[in-house]
């Protein structure tokens, strides 16, 4: 859906004006998701107009390039994008600063570039130039209210008016800011990658991310439900944590773990889920910290605790919704085991004698 994303922005981002947000909205060749670009100077009301702009737009990409400005009217966009679960993005060799970069944070999908800039620092008065607690304060409570952590708001926050922290992945990923980066690598033949391959990245990082979600949201569900799927997700040779396995041998280890922990729940934590994908080899990278809770009542065990996690995942296509797992791998961060206490009372008075 994002086939030609890229060149569009160029064209459009190229065209608007330096000196106030333009605000276009645009679907190329036809896509049944929507380009949203943001260039310029964010000044008050401008809000209004991009409320106006997106009213009938049901899925968008929101793409910035912006030095920053009002901060209010960036809350507030930075809240319609959150309210309409809109994806945004800093393209390579863009920059989005300031009051433009808290209305990135609104995206529900945050990308940027591998070249791309983004950068924080404490609110303002433009008048005095000081920084203001009541503008440091709107930030937070938005800042809180996009699902971002305390260390998170630390973060975004800490530089004076005069200075930046400039967002990188590893920051990123240590407070708890969710992104993806869309990598710049050049072609095999040594050139930069064009505005398709780009496109192309960026695609791949949507497929990878949604896949993610819908696999553990998958395995924190009926052993029934997991199962036929399982032949279909994972490679004919699977590097499995650490030993290259079969198919059916890394089915049957999951089919077993199953069995032993009927309930289960997987939640990707906040912050910690990073994509990188090669668009030439058609294959992405992803990790992060899951947050588990087993249940076995017939053993009266429960689980819980963190642990990492690492798929490479292969696609046979750029427009290929589902890949395959050719590697995974993880650690154990913490857990605690327990007896399960059962749930009535009947059954708990039972359970002591």
């Amino acid at each position: 859906m994002f086939r030609v994303l890229i060149s569009t922005l160029v064209v459009l981002i190229s065209a608007a004006s330096s000196n106030a947000a333009t605000i276009l909205v645009s679907y190329p060749k036809g896509d049944e998701v929507a380009l949203v670009t943001v260039e310029g100077e964010i000044v008050p009301n401008d809000e209004k107009e991009f409320q106006q702009k997106v009213s009938t737009v049901p899925k968008a990409v929101v793409a910035f390039q912006s030095n920053g400005g009002n901060v209010v009217a960036a809350l507030r966009i930075g809240k319609l994008i959150r309210l309409r679960n809109f994806t945004t993005v800093v393209p390579d060799d863009m920059r989005c600063a300031s009051a433009c970069a808290l209305a990135w944070l609104g995206g529900t999908n945050r990308l940027m570039g591998a070249t791309a800039r983004i950068g924080f620092h404490a609110a303002y008065n433009k008048d005095t130039g000081q920084e203001t607690g009541a503008g440091n304060a709107l930030m937070g409570a938005y800042l809180s209210q996009i699902g971002l952590p305390d260390v998170a708001v630390y973060y975004i926050t800490k530089a004076a008016p005069t200075s930046m922290t400039w967002l990188n992945p590893a920051d990123a990923q240590k407070v708890g800011i969710d992104v993806s980066v869309l990598d710049a690598e050049p072609t095999a033949g040594g050139e930069p990658s064009t505005p398709e391959q780009s496109s192309a990245a960026l695609q791949l990082h949507q497929r990878a991310r949604e896949f993610i979600r819908a696999w553990y949201q998958t395995i924190s569900g009926p052993d029934e439900d997991i199962t036929p799927i399982l032949n279909r997700i994972y490679s004919d040779t699977v590097r499995y944590f650490g030993k290259e396995m079969s198919r059916q041998d890394v089915i049957t280890e999951q089919q077993r773990f199953l069995a032993r922990w009927p309930v289960r729940q997987y939640i990707p934590k906040d912050g910690t889920v990073m994509i990188n994908c090669d668009a030439n080899a058609l294959v992405c990278s992803a990790t992060g910290v899951i947050q588990f809770d087993a249940r076995s009542t017939a053993r009266n065990r429960r689980s819980s605790g963190e642990a990492t996690f690492e798929y490479l995942l292969r696609f046979s296509s750029v427009y290929e919704k589902t890949p395959t797992i050719v590697s995974e791998d993880g650690k154990l961060l913490s857990r605690n085991v327990q007896a399960d206490e059962p749930a009535d009372p009947i059954s708990r008075l039972f359970g002591r004698r």
